[in-house]
């Protein structure tokens, strides 16, 4: 979580925000009088609540790549996933100079791939893979071509079924690369579970229990969206008074003074354009 600020700085994260979602998960969480069971349903409600809690807060574009990563690092913790796979997974052969390598590539490999699957070929499951390529080339060949190969047998059983999604997340990423987040969307519901391969929908009423009266919330809108109706609606089926100002030249003064009233008597103040 904490590494998503290098890709956006607006991403920042604290540590009361995390105690506060693991406070909630060990009350909500299914409780168990075994010990190791009680665990295991804590850690497995707080990652689901952490990864819905973060991604209501990133922007559209980064959601992949924070869920991607996820699954990345619990498996790299949980040895499934080795650090050099990993490398694999994110340089490829980028670090790899193509006059250093073998040059006898098909001509129909980009010198790009090529230099992938040098890379993907110092893992032990991938072993000489380029060598295959070259000696049955047809094969690969129109395994390559297809529309969708993750959905194809690998040639030469360089992938089976239980070899896990990961290992051919590798091979698509190394052979085709415009498949990737097809194939690591796969991954994610393998490692993670299938809900967290799904999109996540905005729930006011979450959003509600896991604040606290002292933190604002905070929208930032798309052009053209407006959240105003399902705000007032959330509050008036809590029971709650909700009084919106708009924004502008010389109302900071009149926000303050809805913000002290509602501080003092209860209610919603929403700062609409800020």
């Amino acid at each position: 979580i904490t590494n998503m600020s290098m890709v956006n700085g607006m991403y920042q994260t604290s540590l009361p925000q995390f105690l506060g979602l693991f406070d909630n998960s060990m009350e909500k969480s299914e409780k168990s009088y075994f010990t190791e069971t009680r665990i295991v349903n804590i850690v497995e409600y707080l990652t689901f609540e952490v990864f819905r809690y973060t991604m209501r807060g990133l922007y559209e574009q980064d959601k992949f790549l924070f869920t991607l990563l996820l699954a990345l690092k619990i498996d790299v913790d949980l040895g499934k996933v080795s650090h050099k796979e990993l490398m694999v997974l994110i340089k490829g052969g980028a670090a790899l100079d193509l006059n250093s390598i073998p040059k006898n590539k098909p001509a129909w490999v980009l010198d790009g791939t090529w230099l992938n699957l040098v890379a993907l070929q110092s893992l032990k499951a991938f072993t000489k893979i380029s060598d295959y390529v070259l000696t049955q080339e047809s094969k690969w060949k129109t395994w390559f071509d297809d529309s969708a190969p993750e959905e194809q047998a690998v040639p030469n059983n360089f992938w089976k079924p239980e070899d896990g999604m990961f290992r051919l997340l590798l091979l698509v990423r190394s052979w085709c690369p415009d498949r990737t987040a097809v194939q690591a969307m796969k991954y994610i519901g393998e490692s993670l579970g299938p809900k967290f391969a799904e999109g996540t929908i905005l729930d006011m009423k979450d959003m509600l229990e896991e604040s606290i009266p002292q933190t604002p919330l905070i929208c930032l809108l798309s052009m053209g969206s407006d959240p105003t109706s399902s705000i007032e609606g959330l509050a008036k089926r809590e029971n709650l008074e909700c009084h919106s100002i708009s924004m502008g030249q010389g109302q900071d003064v009149h926000a303050r003074r809805l913000l002290d009233r509602d501080m003092r008597l209860g209610g919603w103040a929403l700062l609409q354009n800020c």
